[in-house]
């Protein structure tokens, strides 16, 4: 009921901010329309947009232990609906709502009058890792890489970016994620991400970049967790670990490039949890790597304001494969202070295609080989095939 009457205040929304657009008396023309962007309503300087996107996966689980932890299986990784735009030239706006998980993603409001930058305020997601940062829509792979598990959730605070021809800087100061908020003070993180592109142009990218963030946990319990498949089908960690702590210090590195219809990233992370109460200080790593090509000539396109890649420069019919490294290291956690958590250290493979028939749809298949070996020196293999059927209005 509650997602039904979000969904209808949505479409009043934006009926009602298109009939106001048409009832100020003004010069200027309303322009309605309706493609593969979603809704848009523009008239003069203000606008208004409304899209959204569903994926639907499937995943096929194979353990070697055959223990039957991780389920086989379909879901809706997620199935949501936005609205943004701006009022006037200097103030824009965004919302958007989950129905697979039924929280809140976005609501915040930000001032573009600044020719220093633009300033934030709402919940948004705080800027950390070029994968991470990068819309679920175009990430290469099913689910993101493992340095993905120690970025924030998207929290509620004040944010600050500026971006230039070939450079971006993303900083901000949160609290807690509105669906999570929990009894007493909030959490407080600060974060900041830096890009830089010296090379970017006629179908050339060569990206740089660098995350600091600090979070004062105060006593609270930080959980790190890998799923060996999407999330939609299966939420059993793979490798896990929970720590109480003082405060986490997170620092990441980012280098990619691109060339025509090839390109490659990589990222790696390090985090330190300052143990609470006299407990040891652990400290955990994640790092991965992947390359992707476009066997039908197209080239990923790269967002400067995001210091990101986006959508493929054309999706008509396009086939890209790709392959990515990745390991991710929480052994250090035998301080861990909550039971039923698995720490050591994972590696794993993935080999993917990616079939775009037009703006809209695209499908995935992933194959992932995980390969685990816990603290008491047992391992544990997992083989995956994941497939996403995705649309994008």
């Amino acid at each position: 009921m509650k997602s039904v009457l979000f969904s209808a205040s949505m479409l009043a929304m934006a009926v009602s901010s298109a009939s106001v657009m048409a009832a100020t008396p003004s010069d200027d023309l309303v322009n309605i329309s309706l493609g593969s962007g979603g809704l848009k309503v523009t008239k003069g300087d203000s606008k208004f947009q409304m899209g959204g996107r569903i994926h639907m996966d499937f995943a096929q689980v194979d353990e070697e232990k055959h223990q039957d932890n991780y389920d086989t299986g379909t879901g809706v990784r997620r199935a949501r609906l936005y609205a943004k735009g701006n009022v006037g030239a200097d103030w824009r706006y965004k919302f958007q709502y989950d129905y697979a998980d039924q929280v809140m993603k976005d609501m915040y409001i930000q001032y573009n009058g600044l020719s220093a930058g633009n300033i934030l305020v709402g919940q948004f997601a705080p800027p950390m890792f070029m994968d991470s940062y990068t819309s679920s829509n175009w990430t290469t792979f099913v689910e993101r890489a493992v340095v993905n598990n120690f970025a924030l959730d998207r929290e509620l605070g004040v944010g600050f970016n500026h971006a230039g021809s070939h450079h971006s800087i993303y900083t901000g100061v949160t609290g807690d994620n509105m669906s999570a908020d929990e009894e007493g003070d909030d959490t407080v993180s600060y974060t900041t991400r830096m890009t830089l592109s010296p090379i970017n142009g006629n179908g050339s990218v060569l990206h740089l970049g660098v995350t600091g963030s600090y979070e004062d946990l105060d006593g609270r319990t930080f959980y790190v967790g890998q799923r060996p498949a999407t999330k939609s089908v299966s939420s059993t960690k793979i490798l896990s670990v929970a720590k109480q702590g003082e405060s986490r210090r997170t620092v990441g590195g980012e280098l990619a490039f691109a060339v025509g219809s090839f390109s490659a990233q990589a990222e790696h992370m390090t985090v330190e949890v300052e143990g609470f109460d006299g407990s040891d200080d652990e400290t955990y790593t994640a790092a991965y790597g992947q390359a992707s090509y476009f066997v039908t000539g197209e080239s990923r396109s790269y967002y400067v304001d995001g210091g990101v890649f986006d959508a493929p420069s054309a999706m008509k019919n396009a086939w890209e494969v790709a392959v990515r490294y990745e390991e991710m290291d929480v052994s250090d956690a035998e301080a861990s202070v909550v039971d039923g958590y698995t720490p050591g250290k994972l590696t794993a493979m993935t080999y993917g295609v990616n079939f775009y028939p037009n703006k809209n749809i695209r499908f995935i298949f992933n194959y992932m080989k995980n390969e685990v070996e816990y603290l008491d020196k047992t391992k544990e293999n997992v083989d995956v095939i994941q497939l996403r059927s995705q649309l994008v209005f």
